[in-house]
Order: structure tokens, then sequence, then C-alpha cells
């Protein structure tokens, strides 16, 4: 039996509800006519009626991969993908279908209704599982990260850079939560550097409060921190703050970035491993020491999150040998609350340090850090508790975010 008579079969067949017998020969019509795309359409049609939605997809993607132009198939992918759970790929492929339907007003009306609903899904899928909100004054800054997902595009490839630690979050909620009133650093005109930005949450925070903040990491990392820039674009804009963004590789700092000078450079859990240590002080170092009697800038507050004793002994100890003070800055002075799935517990443990070129006549003895709690009481994929070098709760993002 020839593609032709096998599709006209398999039509009655699906206009008379049969649609597993239908699939069949729509199937058996596509191998007979392999490059012909509505066969493969058609069977996804049935398949997605059957609730077979992978199947479905499959099917879907043939027809859409044969003739991309073709507008049933593109609606029929977006559809496929919306009950298999790709909500931004359905998005897309929704989107494409309408514009493909710009002469066809029935095709139109249909596809705008799919195509809001794939939308208003994704929207509270990003909400649900990928956002954070971080208090900023009266309002908040929305915080979006980069986890294990098969519904988006907002996948783990980007490592712990892509979600918000502990360390993170404090740090953000230093300027918003005006711990350090006579610390006045987010005072608008201010200029900051934040080294390993990874989500941004910091960076965009001390922005939100006034301050010019030039977020940096590694290459991978920029699309995030443009994202998050742009999710709190309006904040930003009504605070009278502004961020770029830029590549910083620790080892080889660029020297765009140290001809310029910033009021204070800030970071967060850069040092989690005793790999981190030699990259962490050759950045700073390269940001706080004076070079041809410039400095980029005179002091770091960084947030640290204290995992095991030896690794925060070598930190301490060779910023010290480099020329540099660390002290601890004082707690928090009130209750932060959970924060995303991150509970008090865990952020109470992250203790803020100023770093700075040791002055004349001070001695030059490293920071010895307290011991820290051995347990946070924490059920969270993005829990940071390692002790021993281990990774806690965050399955697949066992280091905080890192340099390039």
């Amino acid at each position: 039996m020839d593609a032709s008579k096998l599709f006209r079969d398999a039509t009655q067949h699906a206009e008379a509800g049969h649609f597993g017998r239908a699939a069949e020969l729509f199937a058996k019509a596509s191998e007979q006519d392999p490059r012909n795309a509505r066969p493969h359409e058609a069977r996804a049609q049935c398949l997605l009626e059957l609730e077979a939605f992978e199947e479905a997809l499959s099917a879907a993607e043939l027809a859409a991969q044969l003739d991309r132009h073709w507008l049933p198939a593109q609606a029929t992918l977006g559809r496929a993908q919306l009950n298999a759970g790709h909500l931004q790929d359905a998005v897309a492929s929704f989107s494409e279908a309408l514009h493909l339907a710009e002469q066809d007003k029935e095709w139109q009306s249909d596809l705008k209704l799919e195509l809001r609903e794939a939308k208003a899904l994704l929207e509270k899928h990003w909400a649900e599982h990928h956002d954070v909100l971080l208090p900023v004054g009266m309002t908040h800054l929305r915080i979006r990260q980069a986890l294990d997902c098969r519904y988006c595009h907002m996948a783990g490839e980007l490592g712990p850079g892509g979600a918000l630690w502990a360390a993170g979050a404090v740090l953000a909620l230093h300027p918003a939560a005006k711990e350090f009133p006579a610390d006045d650093v987010s005072k608008c005109g201010r200029r900051i550097l934040e080294l390993g930005s990874g989500t941004g949450a910091a960076g965009l925070a001390f922005a939100a409060s006034g301050a010019q903040v030039l977020l940096t990491d590694r290459d991978s990392l920029l699309p995030l921190l443009r994202l998050n820039a742009e999710l709190n674009h309006h904040l930003l804009l009504s605070s009278g703050g502004a961020v770029q963004i830029g590549v910083f590789d620790w080892l080889t700092p660029p020297e765009e970035i140290l001809r310029q000078t910033f009021d204070l450079v800030i970071g967060a859990d850069l040092v989690y491993s005793f790999a981190a240590v030699e990259p962490f002080i050759i950045a700073v170092t390269a940001l706080l020491q004076e070079k041809d009697g410039k400095r980029v800038a005179s002091r770091m507050i960084y947030a640290h999150f204290p995992r095991f004793p030896k690794l925060d002994d070598e930190m301490c100890q060779a910023l010290a040998r480099q020329g540099f003070l660390a002290k601890v800055m004082p707690g928090n002075p009130h209750e932060l609350g959970k924060i995303g799935r991150i509970p008090q517990g865990t952020l109470d443990r992250v203790q803020l340090l100023e770093i700075r070129p040791f002055q004349h006549g001070e001695e030059r003895r490293p920071l010895v850090l307290g011991q820290v709690r051995e347990s946070c009481g924490c059920d969270s994929q993005l829990c940071d508790r390692v002790f021993t070098g281990t990774e806690g709760h965050n399955e697949g993002a066992s280091e905080p975010t890192h340099h390039s």
C-alpha cells in the first residue's frame, strides 16, 4: 500500500476517534514517504490524544524539522512540547507558529490563547522553582537561578555559580538592611566591583541602593548576569543605580578593569576549596595592592562561608602573607528569616570580613576564624553545608560560585 493510501486510511480512523490505529497507519505512511512532514504531524496529533506525550513530541519534532515553515507542524510541536512539560520550548514554538499565521486570523486566535497559557505556566515555573526574592527597601530583587531543570532552559550546566548561596544572600542584604550605617557604601554614585558575581544577587542589591556596580565572573555566567540585571531593570532605574557586566579571570586580571578605580570590592563564598585560595589572593592583590602609586580599590567586603578550619586558616594566612588585614565585621542585628530555600541557620553561619592592606604599625597577624556549627537543619537542595570538603544537599553544585 502506497503512502497516500495509508495516509487517507489513517485520517479516516482518526476522524472516527480510533487514534491508536490511526497512529500506526500514519507511522507506516511516514516509512513509505520519510521526507513528508504530514504523516509525522498527523501521528503526533493522534499520540497527543492518546496522552503518549513523549512519542508525540518525537513525531512533532520530525515534522517541524522536515518543514520548518509549515504552520500546522509548528503548532503541533508547541502543543507536544507543552504537554511533555518543555515549557520554554513550547513558548518558542507557539511564537514561531503565530508568526507563520500572520495572514490567517482563525489560526491566530487559537495560537494567541495557547501562547498565553504557555507563557503563564513558564512564568509560574520560574517563580516557584528558580526565582528568589530578596528584600530591598520596600520592594524585592528577583534573582533567577540556573538549576537542574527539564521544564526550561535555566538548567544547571553553569555549575554552582548559577545558584544563590547563603553567603551571597547575606551580602546582598547588606545595603538593603543597612547593617552598617556608618559604612555608607550604597550611596548614589559609589563605584563597586563584585568578584565572582554568579547570579549577581549581591551586586544588584548594592545597585538597587544607588551604587554603580561592575558585576564580573567567567564568560559562561554573563548571560545569567544580564538576565538578572534585566529582571531588575525597573528597580535599578528608580534607585539611580546601574550595573555593567564583564569577564574577570582571577589568574590574569584584565587590564581594562585594573585601570579603573572603585570605592569598594565585594565578593561572596569565593574560597570554597584549597585550589581556590591562590587565584583569590591573586585577584585581591591586583585590586587592593598599590601599584605605581595607584590602587583599584582600598578595601573589600567578603562574605565568607566557613567550611573547615584548615581551609579558613589557609585563606587568612595567605591574605596576611600578601599584606592584607582581614577582620570580622559586626554580625546581623536582626533575623533574616529563610531566603528562598536557604534557612536561617545556614545564613547565620556566614561571616562578613573586611579585607584591606595593613597600615603602618599594624601587627601582621592572620585572622583566626571561629568554629562553626556542625548542623544547619536544612533539607534544601540549596544547602551550603560543606564541612569536610564534601558536598551538601545541592547535587551537581557542591561548590559556590568560582573564578574564571
